[in-house]
């Protein structure tokens, strides 16, 4: 009996991998060109990798995924990818979160080492790590009402989402919140040429983060992978307890 329970929970540890690392099925698409002479920077890729050229100032490039579409914002942890090309500047996180009414709607930008106030250390170095515990920047949407991201006296300051008292919000503490892109309608009132409209609520953005202003930067990415959900490590953790206690109780 014992060997039978370590094979199934070799086989379920084996499926678990498959669904909470899966592979990024996203599509590259053009979001801005270029500040003069309306230069659209050059972009392909499909499934898990993607090639961009930004070469001009303005341009910018998403390559986005409908797999969080519809599921709520705790869901979301974030991607991991390999860079093989010689850029620096590494690709950031759009998320478009919404009400469940659908009236409301934001961008939110997962940012690293955010203080009080809004500052922080980067926004292209979130590469693997789980976007749950961190700040965030937020853009389009309308910002004399915040009162439906659920943080009662949310302000916005130096773009981002913070406590009445200067604290960061994080991204957990709007977890119920849904991922997917909003659509047209009237909110596209708020929406500006920067902001990732392609039908996709989790995007990654290519350009347009102030290095490009400078020097071109070319874009590889591969092996792009949805970091595991929270709920699956759970799911996962209390499977594994189960088998652990029925273990004992044998």
């Amino acid at each position: 009996m014992n060997r039978l329970l370590s094979v199934l929970v070799v086989a379920f540890i084996g499926s678990f991998a498959q669904v909470a690392t899966a592979a990024f099925i996203g599509n590259a698409f053009v979001i801005r060109n270029s500040n003069v002479g309306s230069q659209a920077p050059v972009v392909s890729g499909s499934n898990n990798s993607i090639t961009a050229a930004v070469t001009l100032a303005g341009q910018k490039a998403g390559f986005g995924t409908p797999f969080f579409d519809g599921q709520p914002l705790s869901n979301v942890t974030g991607v991991a990818f390999t860079r093989a090309d010689g850029g620096t500047s590494n690709p950031y996180q759009n998320i478009w979160i919404h009400n469940a009414a659908g009236t409301k709607a934001a961008i939110i930008a997962p940012v690293v080492g955010m203080t009080a106030g809004g500052g922080y250390s980067s926004f292209d170095s979130t590469n693997g790590l789980d976007v749950q515990t961190l700040g965030f920047n937020i853009y389009e949407t309308d910002f004399s009402d915040l009162s439906w991201l659920g943080i009662p006296g949310a302000i916005r300051g130096a773009a981002a989402l913070l406590h009445a008292d200067n604290s960061p919000v994080l991204v957990s503490e709007i977890g119920s919140l849904i991922v997917g892109d909003p659509g047209a309608g009237n909110y596209s009132a708020f929406v500006g040429t920067g902001a990732p409209k392609n039908g996709t609520g989790f995007n990654l953005i290519l350009g347009d983060s102030g290095d490009n202003y400078t020097s071109a930067i070319p874009y590889s990415l591969n092996n792009i992978v949805n970091t595991p959900e929270p709920g699956s490590l759970a799911l996962l953790g209390g499977t594994l307890l189960m088998f652990g206690g029925r273990r004992r109780r044998r």
